[in-house]
């Protein structure tokens, strides 16, 4: 009888034990790491991906209404300052493409300007992971911008600049909302009054949420009329530390693998 009440009174021990166990297992797996943040270029350089857009006289884009334009070293955004991209784990979709530009303040739309270079697209992998190490959710997303626009040669300009989802993985238990913004007090000129560059951030702000815990984060695309795009924030470093120990790994198992 002794002997049965202590074997009842272990396995009691043990089913709280494992029952505890499975709790704590459960939490972990819906507590986001944020040590574990990771943004990765998927390319190198950004891809020139579509045919160009410019070339065009001016005449030619404005019906030959000569618009005269006083001064073009004021540098404005006069499209889309913010817009959702992600909501509750869904791609926004929308009857009309949502962007950015930092074009002259004094012309009327970004079709006055010509000589535009081929849209640019450069891919990024978003991923996080809980708390248990398995990953809690991977995004991959495109930012997407059209550079050097001139107005009568004078100017390197910006159009088309927005981010794209294109593959949204993220499991059960999950939430994420993805939201661009492009602050006015992002979008200048860095270049002279004579002959504007133009130059914005677009802030990328995502919100991950789960039952037992929430990341609100930003991350800054810095994009420029003639060309340049970078990245700024620890995410993107952490991605080229995560990249660079792939191809350290890659050399040594191709080393391995040769035979002399």
């Amino acid at each position: 009888m002794k002997k049965s009440l202590a074997l009842a009174a272990l396995l009691g021990v043990l089913l709280r034990a494992g029952a505890y166990a499975a709790d704590v297992d459960a939490v972990n797996d819906l507590t986001i790491d944020e040590s574990s943040i990771v943004i990765e270029a998927l390319d190198e350089k950004a891809d020139d991906a579509a045919a160009v857009a410019g070339g065009l006289s001016l005449d030619a884009i404005t019906g030959g209404v000569g618009q005269i334009v006083d001064t073009i070293g004021e540098v404005v955004n006069l499209a889309d300052k913010i817009w959702e991209i992600i909501d509750k784990n869904r791609p926004v979709v929308t009857t009309t493409v949502k962007y950015a530009n930092a074009i002259p303040k004094d012309i009327a739309h970004w079709t006055q300007l010509q000589s535009w270079s081929k849209p640019a697209t450069k891919k990024y992998s978003f991923a996080l992971k809980n708390k248990s190490g398995d990953k809690a959710l991977s995004i991959t997303y495109q930012v997407h911008w059209t550079y050097g626009g001139n107005f009568n040669g004078k100017g390197k300009f910006l159009t088309g600049v927005t981010v794209e989802p294109l593959m949204i993985n993220v499991p059960w238990g999950y939430k994420v909302d993805l939201t661009a913004e492009v602050p006015d007090s992002t979008v200048a000129n860095v270049g002279t009054q004579e002959d504007p560059i133009a130059s914005m951030q677009v802030q990328l702000r995502w919100k991950v949420s789960s039952t037992f815990s929430s990341v609100d984060k930003k991350v800054i695309y810095y994009v420029q009329g003639d060309g340049l795009m970078e990245e700024l924030g620890t995410p993107f470093t952490k991605g080229m530390e995560v990249k660079s120990d792939r191809q350290i790994a890659e050399i040594r198992e191709q080393l391995g693998n040769v035979k002399f």
